[in-house]
């Protein structure tokens, strides 16, 4: 592990460490650096949005704020990249904000009855703030005699004999700042899912393959970027059961 000094008074630069390890040995270690060097920077490390939110943990409870609609379970991310770019993604991947040129993040809080992001240069105002947030039950155990029991007037879904459910069938994040991209895909009654990605020319570029994937599952597969050259890319996702096909053709931006 090295440490590079930023300045006199505090911040300092780690490399040698990873960040995906949350065990109590090497939170030890980034705990104590926090504490030493007040702010800290570790550059590059690639880590999925569950490693964010396991470490971020080890230090405590995360809030939720209204104004971020959430990433499917995981409603409380904001993200800054390393070119200082503030991005707000809601739970499809999708960037609900882009917040640029605005100094580095300070914190999440709530300003003038807003919540609010509030970074060196800037104070940004979304909804009200409301009294559970926006992400809690009102009362301990949803209703006002805390029972356990709540009624949700939701219609019995039929049966899909789609392959894919295209509606929630997409990429994040997208688009793509880092050395890879997921595909997620909501399988129905496919037996096998083909994904072939071109770009703008129309040249084939990489085959990603789903063997036997889980009927009634939302599965996962990783495209990596670091060998791919900045540009919009389409993926052409075909799924099979027999001789049955189903194609969705996806967009995806590739930035460095």
């Amino acid at each position: 592990m090295e440490i590079k000094l930023l300045s006199g008074a505090l911040g300092a630069e780690i490399t040698g460490i990873n960040l995906k390890d949350t065990s109590d040995e090497n939170f030890k270690k980034i705990n104590d650096l926090l504490l030493e060097h007040k702010v800290i920077f570790f550059r590059n490390q690639l880590i999925t949005t569950e490693e964010h939110i396991a470490l971020a943990e080890k230090f405590g409870p995360l809030e939720t704020h209204a104004y971020v609609k959430g990433l499917d379970e995981h409603p409380e991310i904001v993200v800054q990249n390393k070119d200082g770019e503030i991005i707000i993604i809601n739970w499809r991947g999708e960037i609900e904000y882009h917040l640029v040129e605005n100094g580095s993040l300070t914190c999440l809080a709530e300003y003038q009855d807003k919540n609010a992001i509030i970074t060196k240069s800037s104070i940004w105002l979304f909804d009200d703030i409301t009294n559970n947030r926006g992400n809690q039950w009102i009362t301990k155990n949803h209703d006002f005699g805390n029972t356990r029991t709540l009624q949700l007037n939701i219609p019995k879904q039929a049966h899909q004999s789609k392959l894919i459910d295209k509606n929630k069938t997409y990429i994040y994040p997208n688009p793509a700042y880092d050395d890879q991209v997921y595909f997620r895909i909501a399988i129905e009654s496919a037996e096998k899912i083909d994904i072939m990605i071109y770009d703008l020319a129309g040249y084939f570029i990489h085959k990603i393959n789903f063997v036997n994937p889980i009927k009634g599952s939302i599965e996962e597969k990783v495209w990596q970027l670091n060998q791919v050259d900045p540009g919009v890319y389409f993926a052409n996702i075909t799924a099979w059961n027999g001789s049955e096909s189903e194609t969705v053709i996806l967009k995806v931006a590739v930035i460095h």
